[in-house]
């Protein structure tokens, strides 16, 4: 029996002067969507988060695992199948890296994250 996968499945990543633009899928058997709902499953919150913060630490501030200061605004819930970006920026010596969940003008969840020490 397979794991059931943790991560969107990454379709594209795409460099930006700032950051990176990651063109993700959110599967059907994600472990996340268990429990939370059963007859209206969507993404949780602070899965989202978490996967900024992984996918910034591979993608645009190498080794980052925390992130601190959280700001964030939740517009529309998340649902399997559902194809999307995630949007993730640091200004040149920023202190704060920012993410957007969108699909065109359709925004999921945007927010910002202050880096620094845990």
């Amino acid at each position: 029996m397979s794991e059931r996968p943790r991560e969107p499945e990454v379709r594209e990543i795409r460099r930006l002067d700032d950051g990176v633009e990651l063109r993700l899928r959110i599967p059907r058997d994600l472990a996340q969507l268990e429990g939370h709902f059963p007859d209206y499953p969507v993404v949780a919150g602070v899965v989202l988060l978490d996967w900024a913060i992984r996918f910034a630490g591979q993608h645009v501030v190498p080794g980052l695992a925390v992130g601190r200061a959280f700001q964030v605004k939740f517009r529309q819930v998340l649902r399997p199948d559902t194809e999307l970006s995630l949007f993730l920026r640091r200004p040149k010596g920023g202190a704060r890296l920012t993410f957007e969940y969108r699909n065109g003008a359709a925004v999921f969840s945007s927010g910002s994250i202050a880096l620094g020490p845990s």
